[in-house]
């Protein structure tokens, strides 16, 4: 956690043995340097996610990392996430500083996914979200309300 920073992401070991064998990678939602922590968000889709919803707090997993290239953040971006996607957004949104502005796009299946929306709420960034279903917010994808927002705003990066 000590080097982390937006944009990069752990591969997890997620048991002791070698089953499963490989290790996954996840992008950080976060990180706290002062504690020497990283949040994960991620979504039960094999074995080695099914066996980190046995993990309790205080519990440590076996990290390799930080890995990728930081992303490099300016004031009034465009972030456009979806799913799990949304992770790195969340990092972004939660490390802007002085007085940095953002919107961000998030997509989601359904309603029931979009409560990873709140995760938001804490931080200094505009939220707009798409459902595939049209439960919440506009149908579609990200896409759908990109040409929108582009051109009612002066985006430095998207």
């Amino acid at each position: 956690a000590a080097e982390a920073k937006v944009g990069q992401f752990c591969n997890v070991r997620v048991a002791d043995s070698t089953a499963p064998l490989l290790r996954r990678p996840i992008s950080y939602a976060g990180f706290d340097v002062q504690k020497g922590t990283i949040t994960l968000l991620y979504r039960v889709v094999g074995k080695g996610t099914e066996i980190m919803t046995r993990l309790v707090p205080g519990d440590t997993l076996d990290c390799l990392g930080p890995l990728g290239e930081p992303f490099v953040t300016s004031n009034n971006m465009l972030l456009v996430g979806g799913g799990v996607g949304i992770a790195p957004m969340l990092c972004i949104a939660s490390h802007l500083q002085n007085g940095e502005e953002a919107q961000v796009i998030l997509g989601f299946r359904n309603e029931s996914e979009t409560f990873w929306a709140d995760l938001f709420k804490d931080t200094p960034v505009e939220v707009h979200i798409t459902t595939d279903d049209g439960s919440v917010g506009t149908k579609g994808f990200p896409t759908a309300i990109m040409p929108e927002l582009i051109n009612a705003n002066t985006f430095t990066s998207v």
